[in-house]
């Protein structure tokens, strides 16, 4: 887009049993820099976490529900091909 903005839409499956499943979730890359700052304002938030902090793929990731249970993940490095 040009500026940096990401525009992210989200479907509801009504059937889809969120809160069992952790694989259907939407991850962010950040930098190795970032990464404490996003997992201090994950807790500052209150926002519940699934998973981690935790080493993984050679860096650090961090799962958290949003306040509607979606489940996001934070992590470093990005994943390439």
């Amino acid at each position: 887009m040009g500026n940096g903005a990401v525009v992210l839409g989200v479907m509801e499956k009504k059937d889809y049993d969120f809160t069992q499943h952790t694989m259907a979730h939407i991850a962010f890359p950040c930098a190795k820099t970032d990464f404490p700052a996003v997992v201090a304002r994950v807790k500052e938030l209150g926002a519940p976490i699934v998973s981690g902090p935790k080493v993984q793929r050679n860096g650090e990731t961090i799962l958290f529900r949003d306040p509607s249970g979606n489940i996001f993940e934070v992590c470093y490095p990005a994943l390439t091909e």
